[in-house]
């Protein structure tokens, strides 16, 4: 019986980010697994964190439209995962909040878990569905959102193990890599540009550094900033980078054997040739 799971894309994933949703689909489809995206749903409310109602009523709406379906949630997006997360904190916590968003209709019973995908990527299946092993040498990287805060996430921010196990079970070559829990400064891209480039170039230098192949991200912003913003960081840099930048499940379908094109993998501003190219042998 196929594991069933209710799906927040967020915004990003029907927008800018569209090659991830299709990578997840394409993926999960083949590995058995059945999303079912959510009905009407609405924004996290990245851009309302400062208004904890707002935030908590946004967040709330979303995750009792999915409890209602009686599926726990999985989330793709790291920001969108953390705001739900951080949503239902406050909703248990913070009665005032919790009373207000109740006059308006909105609550959440706790009656299902709050999973990001990566969470849900079974390594005992993976395993068992004879993945093609890839001749690359990747660098992971989990980024800021992902792991932290610890109260929030799966993970132990101090020793990330997910992606790098993910990798390892594709037969990839998973590098240390120094940068890995690194903030991509993508929330700073829009007030301080230079700083958040800097950033960003400082991890795209060491992976290029140690001898990646690419790197692989499961955050949308993560691979805006590494992806999006490669050729601005080479001018200010003054180097020659050009390092893909895989979604996970991105490298999970290419060990699936699944073609690149339904993976999204020609939707990136720095080519996934050289990728696609390697892994054919």
């Amino acid at each position: 019986m196929a594991k069933r799971y209710s799906y927040y894309p967020g915004c990003v994933l029907h927008g800018t980010s569209r090659e991830y949703d299709i990578s997840i689909q394409a993926v999960f489809k083949k590995l058995g697994v059945e999303l079912n995206e959510i009905e009407d749903w609405n924004c996290c409310g990245q851009f309302a964190t400062d208004n904890l109602l707002l935030l908590a009523s946004l967040c709330g709406r979303n995750l009792q439209i999915a409890e209602r379906m009686g599926l726990d949630l999985t989330i793709p997006c790291s920001i969108c995962y953390h705001n739900l997360m951080k949503s239902r904190r406050i909703l248990k916590e913070n009665q005032k909040i919790r009373e207000k968003a109740g006059s308006i209709g909105i609550g959440f019973n706790e009656k299902i878990k709050i999973r990001h995908l990566l969470e849900i990527v079974s390594l005992k299946e993976l395993a068992a569905a004879k993945l093609k092993p890839l001749n690359l040498k990747v660098a992971p990287f989990y980024g800021c959102l992902t792991i932290r805060p610890k109260e929030l996430t799966f993970e132990d921010p101090a020793n990330p193990r997910s992606l790098d196990e993910l990798i390892r079970a594709t037969g990839a070559e998973c590098l240390p890599f120094a940068s890995k829990t690194q903030c991509c400064g993508g929330n700073l891209l829009l007030g301080y540009k230079e700083l958040a480039l800097k950033l960003t170039g400082n991890i795209l230098l060491e992976s290029k550094k140690i001898g990646s192949d690419c790197i692989v991200v499961a955050c949308p912003m993560c691979h805006v900033m590494l992806d999006s913003q490669q050729a601005e960081i080479e001018a200010k840099f003054g180097k020659d980078i050009q390092l893909p930048v895989l979604y996970f499940t991105q490298l999970l379908g290419l060990a699936l054997e699944i073609k690149p094109k339904e993976l999204g993998l020609d939707k990136h501003a720095v080519s996934t040739k050289q990728i696609v190219e390697k892994v054919k042998g």
